[in-house]
C-alpha cells in the first residue's frame, strides 16, 4: 500500500533588502547558514529565479545578515 506525499507544497523563496527586524524575527548570519542555504540565498541575490521547495534554514520572515540585512520572503 503506498503512503501519500505529505510534504508542504513548493512555494518560491525570495529576499529582499530590508533596514528593520521585526520581533521575534529569527536573524542569522551569512556564516551560519548551511552550504544549501548559502548557494540559495547567493542565487537570489544573484537575481536568478527564486529558489522553489522549503530548506531548514531560510523561513518566511527571516533575515540574513551579509552587506545588509535581508528579509527572506515565502510567496
Amino acid at each position: 500500500m503506498a503512503t501519500s506525499d505529505r510534504r508542504p507544497p513548493q512555494q518560491p523563496i525570495g529576499v529582499q533588502p530590508t533596514t528593520s527586524i521585526d520581533d521575534g524575527a529569527r536573524v542569522r548570519h551569512i556564516d551560519e547558514l548551511s552550504e544549501d542555504a548559502l548557494e540559495r540565498f547567493l542565487a537570489l541575490l544573484d537575481g536568478r529565479t527564486p529558489i522553489v521547495g522549503p530548506t531548514a534554514d531560510l523561513e518566511h520572515g527571516d533575515v540574513v545578515v551579509f552587506t545588509e540585512y535581508y528579509r527572506i520572503t515565502v510567496r
